[in-house]
């Protein structure tokens, strides 16, 4: 590898491992849990979290690679994708809870719930395209090494 590939290898690194821990781990153990306790959510709807996240990040990437995996995707494709998926429904989230968890807590939950599933199946169908992506800067017989 020469060090162009190395400083591009310790990007990705860093920011998948970022965007991993607090999008994959952080979120879905602490900060969801709590709020939706909070909110008076029972055990098996908090339980719904890990299992929207698990459903989203593993089990949608080969549906995903069925669905779009014939067509050329870049960035022109990922970062609409993604931005459509993330922003709107995080607004969505705060404006939930802005609005409902004070008078209609349950119903806040069951939004909540089913917001974050948009969210995290939307964003799990691009996952594999977004390792394709990483992947570009380096040439074909490094990406095995670095993306294995």
């Amino acid at each position: 590898m020469d060090n162009t590939e190395r400083r591009n290898a310790r990007k990705c690194v860093v920011g998948e491992g970022l965007f991993g821990t607090g999008m994959g781990f952080l979120s879905s153990v602490s900060v969801l849990p709590l709020l939706l306790k909070s909110l008076g959510a029972s055990a098996i709807q908090i339980g719904l979290v890990g299992s929207i996240f698990w459903a989203g990040w593993l089990v949608l990437q080969p549906l995903g690679l069925f669905l779009f995996g014939r067509r050329r995707r870049t960035k022109r494709f990922l970062v609409p994708w993604s931005l459509t998926f993330a922003v709107p429904t995080y607004l969505a989230m705060g404006v939930m809870v802005y609005f409902l968890a004070g008078t209609r807590p349950q119903l806040c939950v069951v939004l909540l719930l089913v917001i974050l599933a948009v969210r995290v199946l939307g964003a799990g169908l691009a996952v594999p395209f977004w390792l394709d992506c990483h992947a570009m800067p380096f040439r074909p017989y490094i990406r095995v090494r670095l993306f294995a």
